[in-house]
């Protein structure tokens, strides 16, 4: 495809800060804005504020301040009750694939307990 349309480019341009405004979406209310180049004007793109909230309970602020790092509270919200096998897998799974730091022993059981309380199957 050549790029040396202006409108392929707009469009390109366009679709790369969706993505990137997608991949930053857990900010609430974030503002992202296209650099100015010579053919194009700026664009701003102002995300809609994330409404939803994790469920108050014992390390409910451990999990904020680990878990929305990356995720939404929605990403919580919106998964169906999982068992506390599964969770955890997915604790792991953050830790190893996404190479973050994984939480101390004891904040990972706090984790743990706060999602299969809040989260997980009845």
């Amino acid at each position: 495809m050549a790029l040396n349309n202006s409108t392929t480019k707009r469009r390109l341009l366009l679709a790369g800060i969706c993505f990137t405004a997608i991949g930053q979406s857990h900010v609430s209310g974030a503002e992202i804005a296209a650099p100015a180049t010579d053919d194009l004007a700026p664009i701003t793109i102002v995300l809609p504020k994330d409404s939803s909230q994790l469920k108050m309970g014992p390390n409910v602020l451990l999990v904020r301040e680990t878990c929305t790092e990356c995720h939404s509270a929605n990403y919580f919200t919106s998964q169906p009750p999982l068992d506390r096998a599964t969770w955890q897998a997915i604790i792991q799974k953050m830790a190893k694939k996404f190479e973050m730091d994984e939480p101390s022993p004891k904040n990972n059981e706090a984790i743990l307990e706060y999602l299969v309380t809040n989260y997980g199957q009845p």
